[in-house]
């Protein structure tokens, strides 16, 4: 969705001063974050303590977002049926290459590809996984509650009020307050990226990542267990040290 010059402009100078802020206030917390969840990840850990972790780090995003969301709507209220129409577009185009990882043909086919995409993102904190480990992998990925057709079911409901509501709020000429107020819902939604329901089908999806994160970690070898802690160790380095370079002062919103 390419944007005109004043929406670029205005954009830009939102994000300038979004990063001023961000390095700021938000980096030291951070890298204290990383700092407590490498020492804690030096022994065995359980399935709580990885809820938590992933808890903890979704907090962090809430306050981005929310800095963002004035600017967000100045935007939005400016955004013409063409930039609406071309954004659906793309949503489309990306929903095709979604459709093909997720939702292959067979069963089977979509608990391979599943295990792929797990055991990617579990070497790339850890490093090469052993064999006994990428079965670990398997076997939990085919007792996993995860439901595709319903993730991918959630994900359309989502995109479907994403742009319903950009199309509402184009042109809105309500107190900008309120227009915030309707994002911050879609947003949130969007990351839901399911219908709420009383299943406990998110909760039940959420610890059962959680444990098979836990018995992975409490598998490691300790050459494993390093090469988490230096992929931590070195992320905690690289965030201390951009906020050591920034400002002190929080650039004011106009």
């Amino acid at each position: 969705m390419a944007f005109t010059p004043d929406q670029s402009a205005r954009t830009k100078e939102a994000l300038a001063q979004w990063f001023v802020w961000h390095r700021a206030t938000q980096l030291n917390d951070y890298a204290g974050w990383l700092a407590r969840t490498r020492g804690e990840s030096g022994s065995a850990v359980t399935p709580q303590q990885v809820c938590r972790w992933t808890d903890e780090l979704r907090r962090r995003l809430d306050p981005l977002v929310e800095r963002l969301l004035p600017t967000a709507a100045e935007v939005v209220i400016t955004l013409t049926p063409e930039q609406l129409a071309r954004l659906e577009r793309r949503l489309e185009e990306d929903d095709a290459k979604r459709r093909k990882d997720f939702l292959q043909p067979q069963q089977e086919q979509r608990w391979e590809a599943s295990t792929e995409r797990t055991i990617d993102r579990f070497e790339s904190f850890y490093g090469t996984l052993e064999p006994a480990q990428r079965t670990l992998v398997a076997a939990s990925v085919r007792a996993s509650p995860f439901d595709p057709a319903r993730w991918w079911d959630g994900r359309q409901a989502s995109q479907a009020e994403m742009i319903a509501t950009l199309r509402k709020l184009s042109g809105d000429r309500r107190p900008r307050e309120q227009v915030v107020a309707d994002l911050r819902q879609t947003v949130q939604r969007r990351w839901q990226a399911a219908p709420p329901d009383n299943s406990g089908y998110r909760e039940r999806l959420a610890l059962h990542q959680c444990e098979l994160a836990a018995a992975l970690h409490n598998a490691a070898t300790p050459a494993q267990r390093r090469h988490l802690a230096e992929k931590l160790q070195g992320w905690e380095g690289d965030v201390r040290a951009l906020a050591a370079r920034g400002p002190t002062q929080v650039a004011s919103r106009p």
